[in-house]
């Protein structure tokens, strides 16, 4: 026993209601001495603690945890350890958020723990039984509730009722259910109300007399603040009430010794009846307002009886709901339930197979072998393929691992000319050799059940073999298997980065065209197919053969899936082995030997996506194949340097390939999983030595469930090159076209995926859109990239306005420049210009005007950085007006600068009704900027000094403001 385990958080940068439950697993691992590992999405450890065996910051080594636990149905499993899913959500919410996605995810763990609902479980346990895999019954139990210690009831004739939210109808947004009883209770003052102090600049309890403030997401305050109340508001929706599942706040409020007003709940019924005080929420706000009122006035006119329900419900809480308890369980029942998944899951394979390792390095080689030697149940005879090299230095290590008491009983190299080297210095190259005639020699020998094909890209969970075997057992029709797939990248910093890609595999026609890339250990085949090979075939192929296996057997019998994501696949993975004939060659060839199959004809017929030019059906058979791509014929030239509208009408719809919803009057929805854009830059001698860069304008949706904001990852022809955040308000994306994919082509097809699309729902739920939105596209440009920044004259202000050359030094941060002026994006944006002579005594000049703080009435002030170092902080009023700060002496010989501002506020614009008329965070925008000499004769001449240190600069006939820094703060 480790006495560990690790708990998935989805969300590492936000403060949510899965960080708060976080914060209570980890008091109550630390209450029982267990030691609690945090891990994001990618298996990376985020926090253990002093004495732990894991280290923040590095990949979790699944063997020093029992077991894993995930939270949420977006916190899939895609780490080999022992995995439990807490059915905590109500069904509708895997429909309202896209119901296989979810339920593929949360069906990727190996177990499921209760909160005492009868729908959730019944509808887990549907799933996972169809899927092969039932769990042990009784199943776990954990509810969502707080460790020890619970707080002694401090009830009162004086007692408040407790209640924390937001004040939707601020924010422009519907009102929430409960929003008039809440107000009354204000008006009475009968309530603490706690929640945001601001969203998205917005003081949403603004006027609330009852209002406390923000409580920190720690699991501690919010069981102080119910405690100093006495009396605690537990609202659960709709959908909580038809799964049984009970809100959070019933066992914060129990935990923090108040009584507990609540709507009615299955669970109540089982386990709370006699503790809470039970309210009607289905007759209308007044009705509940009055109930509300009777139930206090009760706990306020008897805190004896009110103060015996609490301690009853702290009994219950202990006795039955404890978290403690509940970890406990799991750490005495995980061996038992993991011993009963793999009896019922995995069947004993014995399996043959081909490592393709030619070209790669012998550290890599040794960790997929180590991968292997991790197979549970599997006897593996196993067949390497490297190149002469590294089999007369490492043939000897590579052999050894063989041995009868780990799962690879056999390891043979077979070691050929599969490398670029010479015998001599300049000499004439080796061509290299195929490796379908050395593959036919091992087929041949091959006598265990199952044969499998793999390259340095597969890598392989400890069960994979054995849960593959398991389903072709039971679907002896069918001659091979495979599993669901996760996917590992890594980004432009070597950061990697796992993603649940699919429980199963959907592309069939890919297999019956011959078509399907790479993946090769995904699938087990029967021995049986070894016989059929062609004779001649293999002399033909060379890193091909899985993909004749992969035809012959989806001709002959289903394809068996095990609907359990045991294999991942390395796509940054570059393959240093060249073959001896490309692939498009090598797949005609296995397409030629079923020429005259007529059930492979019969299944082609089945799949109306397969493209009329692929094939053409004769009276007998196919004619002629020939691989075909996703043709890159773009004949849009994309116009530079104008921005294209995304609205009905817009120029930028004959770029917007696929993925959006049709066009609306002011933009385009991305509502599909990836948005594609192609365009072509035109013919360009010079095109190896140009760079672009894509800039969309747009606004992306919070998530509903998690309240992330919306990100997305980015390829361009292929090739990842950005994973940006697209905030709510209007804001420029600026993604790079690096030359080196477009000096081979000059096509550009861009792929958009954001992280989330959902329907839209009102505040009760329903949805109002069945769309899956994610981004609000409203423009498209591409830009020519300079790595020079524009070149300005001293003593002139160029003004930053639509169609001025004052925008050329806009940098990050800024929306589209208007007639007037240009907005920053929120509060931080940068400038970069050059000047054509050094002034000796730098002065910048900044046109600007702020917007005063909608909650507080405070004048908006703006820190300015000049080559990175803070310069002054600026009050800024509403209005245009110029603003001087003098650099140092220092600042003087600089060829470049490098502008910061960033301003201390940015809200949205609301009318007097407080209905938002631009959702776009806005706080400081820029008219213009320059650079001056401060000597009189060319920068301007002193006019006075006022008493505050600031001092008032006559330039032409403007008055501007200076600013040193410390004196305007």
């Amino acid at each position: 026993m480790q006495n560990a385990f690790a708990i998935i958080h989805t969300w590492p940068d936000l403060k949510n209601a899965e960080y708060e439950v976080l914060q209570r697993v980890l008091g109550a691992a630390d209450n029982i001495g267990a030691d609690a590992v945090v891990i994001d999405d990618n298996g990376k450890v985020l926090w253990a603690g002093p004495d732990s065996k894991a280290a923040a910051g590095e990949r979790l080594d699944p063997d020093i945890v029992e077991f894993v636990l995930s939270l949420h149905f977006l916190s899939p499993r895609v780490i080999d350890a022992y995995s439990y899913y807490t059915l905590w959500q109500p069904i509708e919410f895997y429909h309202d958020f896209g119901y296989q996605e979810n339920v593929d995810k949360f069906a990727t763990h190996l177990d499921l723990i209760s909160c005492g609902s009868d729908v959730a479980d019944a509808h887990a346990l549907n799933l996972f039984a169809a899927m092969g895999r039932p769990p042990a019954l009784p199943l776990p139990k954990m509810y969502h509730t707080l460790p020890e210690p619970f707080l002694e009831p401090r009830i009162s004739a004086d007692s408040r009722l407790f209640y924390i939210g937001i004040n939707w109808e601020r924010l422009g947004r519907p009102k929430g259910r409960f929003h008039d009883a809440l107000t009354s209770l204000d008006g009475k003052d009968l309530i603490d109300i706690y929640g945001p102090e601001k969203v998205h600049g917005v003081a949403p309890w603004a006027g609330f007399e009852s209002y406390r403030g923000e409580l920190p997401f720690d699991g501690v305050s919010v069981k102080d603040a119910i405690n100093r109340s006495g009396i605690c508001l537990a609202l659960s929706s709709v959908p909580h009430k038809n799964a049984g599942i009970m809100s959070n706040r019933l066992f914060e409020g129990l935990a923090g010794g108040a009584a507990v007003i609540a709507t009615p709940n299955p669970l109540i019924d089982k386990l709370f009846r006699d503790v809470v005080y039970q309210v009607d929420d289905s007759r209308g706000e007044e009705v509940l307002g009055q109930q509300l009122l009777k139930a206090m006035h009760r706990i306020r006119d008897r805190p004896e009886e009110a103060r015996e329900r609490v301690l009853l419900g702290q009994k219950i809480l202990r006795e039955q709901c404890s978290i403690e308890g509940s970890l406990t369980t799991l750490f005495e029942q995980t061996t038992i339930r993991q011993r009963h998944f793999e009896a019922s899951f995995l069947a004993d394979a014995a399996v043959t197979v081909l490592l393709d390792v030619r070209g790669a390095q012998v550290d890599d080689v040794r960790e997929k072998l180590k991968e292997l030697g991790r197979q549970k149940r599997a006897e593996i005879s196993l067949h390497i393929v490297c190149d002469h090299r590294l089999a007369k230095r490492y043939e000897d290590e590579l052999a050894g691992l063989a041995g009868p008491d780990g799962p690879v009983k056999t390891a043979t190299v077979h070691a050929g000319r599969f490398g670029s080297h010479t015998l001599q210095f300049d000499g004439i190259p080796i061509r290299n050799e195929r490796l379908g005639p050395l593959v036919r020699k091992f087929l041949a020998s091959t006598s265990t059940p199952f044969v499998s094909f793999m390259d340095m890209r597969d890598s392989l969970f400890a069960d994979h073999f054995a849960s593959l075997a398991k389903v072709l057992n039971d679907q002896p029709q069918a001659m091979f298997a495979c599993s669901g797939m996760i996917t590992r990248s890594r980004d432009l910093g070597g950061e990697e980065h796992r993603r649940f890609d699919s429980a199963r595999f959907t592309d069939m026609a890919s297999l019956l065209l011959v078509s399907t890339e790479n993946e090769s250990g995904r699938f087990l085949y029967r021995r049986e197919l070894t016989d059929t090979v062609p004779e001649h075939l293999l002399t033909l192929l060379d890193d091909e053969t899985h993909n004749y296996f992969r035809l012959a057997a989806a001709v002959a019998g289903p394809l068996a899936q095990s609907n359990y994501s045991s294999y991942v696949y390395d796509e940054s993975y570059q393959l240093q082995h060249q073959g001896a004939d490309s692939v498009g060659n090598q797949r005609q060839y296995i397409r030629d030997c079923f020429v005259r199959d007529t059930r492979w004809i019969e299944k082609l017929s089945s799949y109306n996506n397969i493209p009329k030019f692929v094939y053409s059906t004769g009276p007998v058979t196919p004619r002629r194949w020939e691989d075909y791509a996703a043709p890159y014929d773009v004949t849009h030239r994309i116009p530079l340097a104008r921005s294209l509208s995304a609205a009905m009408g817009g120029e930028a719809l004959a770029f917007m390939e696929t993925g959006f919803s049709p066009p609306e009057t002011e933009h385009s929805w991305l509502a599909d999983e990836r948005g594609i854009l192609s365009f072509s830059l035109g013919a360009s001698p010079k095109a190896a030595f140009e760079s672009y860069e894509l800039v969309l304008t747009a606004q992306g949706r919070r998530s509903v469930s998690t309240g992330r904001e919306q990100h997305c990852s980015v390829a361009v022809n292929g090739k990842f090159v950005a994973f940006v955040r697209v905030p709510e308000h209007e804001f420029n994306i600026h993604i790079p076209i690096p030359p080196m994919v477009t000096s081979g082509s000059r096509n550009v097809r861009v792929e958009i995926v954001p992280e989330h699309a959902e329907p839209v729902f009102d505040e009760n739920g329903d949805i109002v859109d069945p769309r899956r939105l994610s981004v609000k596209l409203l423009a498209i440009s591409v830009m020519a990239r300079s790595s020079a920044p524009p070149s300005f004259d001293v003593g002139t202000i160029y003004e930053t306005t639509l169609g001025e050359r004052g925008v050329e030094a806009l940098g990050d941060g800024f929306h589209s420049p208007e007639h007037n002026l240009t907005w920053v994006a929120g509060c931080d944006a940068e400038l970069r210009f050059m000047v054509t002579s050094q002034p000796q005594h730098p002065r910048l000049m900044l046109r600007l005007s702020g917007r005063r703080s909608l909650a507080t009435g405070e004048i908006q002030t703006v820190v300015v950085k000049v080559n990175g170092r803070r310069a002054a902080s600026l009050s800024v009023d509403e209005g245009m007006n110029d603003y001087a700060v003098d650099l140092p002496s220092e600042a003087a010989g600089a060829p470049s600068f490098w502008v910061e501002l960033v301003a201390q506020h940015a809200e949205a614009v609301f009318d007097a009704d407080r209905n938002v008329i631009d959702g776009r965070l806005l706080g400081v925008a820029i008219g213009g900027i320059g650079m001056f000499d401060c000597n009189p004769a060319v920068g301007g001449r002193l006019t006075s000094v006022a008493d505050d240190g600031d001092t008032d600069l006559a330039v032409g006939s403007d008055v501007v403001r200076m600013a040193r820094e410390g004196t305007s703060e």
